[in-house]
């Protein structure tokens, strides 16, 4: 998963996962360095999605959110 994750431009590599990762796409040199770049997340086009999958997840933030939020402060306390 982290490596769709970094080719979609939403998470950097370490050298020691980009190197593997460019021999297996046949990336060169200035590819593999943009695997290792720390990116700039929120790729979607607006505030919420329109596309039905992701608009779910949405959904279910939005519901269960503050609960999360709750469970995580409660077990590790307010900051992450």
């Amino acid at each position: 998963m982290y490596l769709i994750a970094a080719l979609m431009g939403q998470m950097k590599l370490r050298p020691e996962r980009a190197e593997p990762a460019a021999k297996l796409f046949d990336f060169g040199k200035v590819e593999k360095s943009m695997l290792q770049e720390i990116p700039y997340r929120g790729s979607l086009p607006s505030v919420v999605s329109t596309d039905p999958s992701i608009y779910r997840f949405y959904q279910v933030v939005q519901i269960y959110g503050t609960t999360w939020k709750e469970l995580i402060q409660e077990n590790f306390g307010d900051g992450i």
